[in-house]
């Protein structure tokens, strides 16, 4: 009699104990589960580094994600100062391509490849003088700067709300910086500060390094 209904308790207690079991797992399971950080459709963004960099201004970004995992970067800048220089002014632009080699719930990391252009304007004073010394005769020349090249580049990403992230990158590369005149400068002129970096006459290779902290939104999500 105790063997008879001994045999069913006992099924009844193992299946119960796997049912627990196995519903337990799911639940850890579904509480392990997330999404994660991948490029969406499309965010804007403000770069806070552009405002301490050496040619500062306003930088906006724009994603677009053709794939969670690849996206298309551009980056434009308005430039209105230097930090030695204040009458500067220009923009930069810096399209590129990114790819996201590991995406954590709140933390990705990206690899990519931009384009560097930056382009800046500033009034130089040029003078001649002539009969000797007592006339001066003046003229002003733009001095234009031109960075153009390429980097790699290694991006981070944190989630700091639902559709914001922070991005902290850092980029090293190879660009040629040009400098010139327009108009040319007249024979016989010479500058008056001697001392300005940007009296040189430059066209050669340089190795750049870039840094980059910035704040974007989603405006168009993935869901």
């Amino acid at each position: 009699m105790q063997n008879k209904f001994f045999l069913p308790l006992l099924f009844c207690i193992l299946f119960s104990q796997v049912s627990f079991t196995q519903n337990t797992k799911d639940e850890v399971d579904e509480d392990e589960y997330y999404e994660p950080l991948t490029f969406e459709k499309y965010s804007v963004g403000l770069s806070l580094s552009s405002l301490l960099n050496n040619f500062g201004g306003i930088q906006i970004s724009q994603d677009i994600g053709l794939s969670p995992k690849f996206n298309i970067a551009l980056e434009t800048g308005y430039i209105f100062y230097r930090l030695d220089e204040n009458s500067v002014n220009g923009f930069r632009i810096k399209p590129g391509f990114q790819y996201i080699t590991y995406g954590g719930e709140y933390f990705s990391l990206s690899l990519g490849i931009n384009y560097l252009y930056r382009r800046t304007v500033r009034e130089e004073l040029y003078e001649r003088i002539f009969f000797e010394e007592n006339f001066r005769e003046l003229r002003e020349i733009d001095r234009i700067r031109i960075l153009s090249g390429a980097e790699f580049m290694i991006s981070s990403y944190y989630r700091i709300g639902n559709r914001l992230r922070l991005e902290f990158a850092f980029g090293l590369g190879l660009a040629k910086l040009s400098i010139k005149s327009k108009p040319e400068i007249p024979t016989n002129f010479r500058p008056v500060d001697f001392e300005s970096f940007w009296q040189r006459q430059i066209d050669n290779l340089f190795p750049v390094f870039t840094m980059n902290l910035n704040v974007s939104y989603d405006i168009f999500t993935c869901e």
